[in-house]
């Protein structure tokens, strides 16, 4: 179990797989079930697709 949040290190986040199970920042639990990362515009942004409940979107300055 990972808990994420807008803390998280980028390197905590690219870590992140499908099936592993994290817990929100509200305290809920989710598995993942797809992830999606885009660098765009000098932030790195992780889309994690949650079973039964929804997205979790972050985005992370990419430091020069």
């Amino acid at each position: 179990m990972k808990v994420v949040n807008q803390y998280s290190s980028v390197n905590d986040l690219d870590n992140i797989r499908e099936g592993d199970i994290i817990v929100h920042r509200n305290g809920k639990t989710a598995i993942v079930v797809k992830i999606q990362i885009v660098c765009a515009k000098g932030q790195k942004q992780y889309f994690y697709k949650l079973k039964n409940e929804g997205t979790l979107f972050i985005a992370k300055s990419q430091m020069a």
